[in-house]
């Protein structure tokens, strides 16, 4: 769907809306310029959508040294063990690294909801 599709649906900018900063004028989007009570650009960062991304991380993890791959696979795949946990790996490898960004890959998948949206202060 283009933008031109659901343009009955682009967000306006308003006041308090998260395109207005202190940095820029207050009756119009820092981003695009658009003053209040106009849409939004087209190409303006407010206005977002919800897409599926895939993100592979490779981080060093401890496990017991007598686990094998299959053990290994099984603990994060098929046991209680949960994702969530993972977070706080996340956390301990940017604590002790500085930073995920050369561990990490993203790959677009799909667009989830083409509906135009911004959020509002």
């Amino acid at each position: 769907m283009s933008v031109t599709d659901n343009i009955s649906q682009w967000p306006l900018v308003v006041e308090g809306d998260d395109g207005i900063r202190p940095a820029g004028p207050k009756d119009a989007c820092f981003y695009c310029g658009q003053k209040i009570g106009t849409p939004h650009g087209k190409e303006c960062v407010i206005v977002t959508k919800i897409v599926k991304i895939r993100f592979c991380i490779e981080i060093p993890v401890q496990v017991p040294h007598s686990w094998d791959q299959r053990m290994i696979d099984f603990r994060y795949n098929e046991s209680s063990w949960c994702a969530s946990n993972l977070i706080e790996d996340l956390k301990d490898f940017d604590e002790k690294h500085g930073c995920l960004c050369p561990v990490t890959e993203a790959k677009y998948i799909e667009t989830i909801d083409n509906t135009p949206t911004r959020k509002v202060r």
